[in-house]
């Protein structure tokens, strides 16, 4: 074995020296600290950020300079104005798409971050206010109208313009909702016209828009007497598969405000008029094939009106017997609620027991027995009221089924 002579053992680590930089005892602590903060600040739960941190995000800077950009263009525009539905509104009070759509996109971040509420009220309320005109704009626009008596070149231009300002009305519905649905907003940012207009405008377009493209039994025939055409079975089995990009990117902006807005009523309880249109809105998508994301925001939305709003427990059971005939029929549309890795159940069948579930009000754990015995006996008769509504809707449901056989 070749041995190494002294004079080259010193020359080796000589060099062995010179290529490994010298570390001092403050350096490595220096470095072991900002490791520490790094992780510290990456477990640091998103509420629990200082104040100053929050504000010196790149996203609360973009959301800011963006809302600064939308008020010195609309400067000189009085809001207080009542706003005329039959007209179309102004140019000047409409955001550009991508600059709305950029807005939207960091008012989401802002709220992940739970900084919404550090931005001036005052503000937010201006901004609302903004955006319910750009709401309004596209709410009842119906860019699939009328489609097949055009030639190719103006189909392509008339849903491109259509498309463009319902897309404009769809950020704008979920740009104020991710503001409203933010932790610890103030009282003065719940506007119920701009969540009336939301609600408008995501039901018109649900049934309008969206509804007809997923399933031909939505699709109108001008020579039906009801406005639908004939045979509904018949129609579904010659469904295709949506393949539109703004379709598709209209459905998804949808069902994420149907979700939102199951989020807003678990904060805010809103009037009568309101809740009427969101019981229809969100009922409605069970009778529909193909949209079982949408269905899964409304199973939500619905429980959450029919545990909080008694007066609309009846209506909400009735908009569901009157669909059942429109209850998908193909096997992939059966059982789209997963149960576990094994078991599926139809959705109305998951909304069904959802609500029956929604109507009892469990004590809560510190309440002793008499309190709690007390307080589920006051449910039986919610329960009992609701009864005969749920076996009907079990036995209209089990003939359904059996037709399908």
């Amino acid at each position: 074995m070749y041995a190494e002579s002294p004079g080259q053992k010193m020359k080796i680590a000589e060099i062995l020296l010179k290529k490994i930089p010298p570390t001092t005892p403050t350096a490595s602590l220096s470095k072991v600290k900002k490791l520490k903060s790094r992780k510290l600040k990456k477990n640091l739960p998103q509420s629990h950020y200082p104040i100053e941190d929050l504000m010196d995000t790149n996203t609360y800077q973009h959301f800011s300079r963006i809302v600064d950009i939308i008020f010195d263009s609309m400067e000189d525009i009085d809001f207080s104005v009542v706003i005329d539905e039959d007209t179309e509104c102004a140019a000047e009070v409409l955001v550009p798409l991508n600059q709305l759509q950029d807005l939207s996109n960091e008012a989401a971040k802002l709220k992940r971050l739970h900084a919404t509420n550090q931005f001036p009220p005052e503000r937010l309320v201006r901004l609302l206010a903004i955006l319910e005109r750009n709401i309004v704009d596209g709410a009842k626009l119906l860019p699939m109208q009328g489609l097949e008596e055009q030639d190719e070149e103006e189909t392509r231009l008339w849903l491109e313009l259509t498309m463009e300002r319902v897309m404009r009305s769809a950020d704008a519905s979920l740009t104020a909702l991710y503001i409203m649905t933010s932790p610890k907003m103030p009282e003065k940012v719940f506007l119920e016209d701009v969540i009336e207009r939301i609600t408008l405008f995501v039901k018109f377009q649900l049934h309008n828009t969206v509804f007809p493209v997923f399933d031909p039994a939505y699709r109108l025939d001008p020579k039906s007497k009801d406005g639908y055409a004939g045979n509904i079975k018949q129609k579904r089995a010659h469904a295709h598969k949506v393949k539109e990009k703004s379709t598709l990117q209209l459905y998804n902006k949808l069902h994420e405000s149907v979700s939102l807005l199951a989020e807003l009523l678990e904060l805010q309880t809103l009037p009568d008029t309101i809740i009427l249109q969101v019981s229809t809105l969100g009922v409605s998508p069970f009778f529909v094939e193909g949209i079982s994301e949408l269905q899964l925001n409304a199973l939500r939305l619905v429980t959450t009106v029919f545990s909080r709003y008694d007066k609309h427990r009846q209506l909400i059971l009735e908009d569901i017997l009157a669909s059942i005939a429109r209850l998908p029929t193909s096997k992939r549309s059966l059982r789209n609620y997963r149960l576990n890795s094994e078991e599926n159940i139809q959705m109305l069948t998951a909304l069904v027991l959802q609500l029956i579930h929604s109507v009892v009000k469990l004590p809560e754990p510190d309440v002793d027995t008499k309190k709690e015995n007390v307080l589920l006996m006051k449910n039986i008769p919610k329960i009992l009221k609701l009864k005969k509504k749920f076996i009907l809707i079990k036995m209209f449901f089990s003939l359904h089924l059996m037709k399908l056989q």
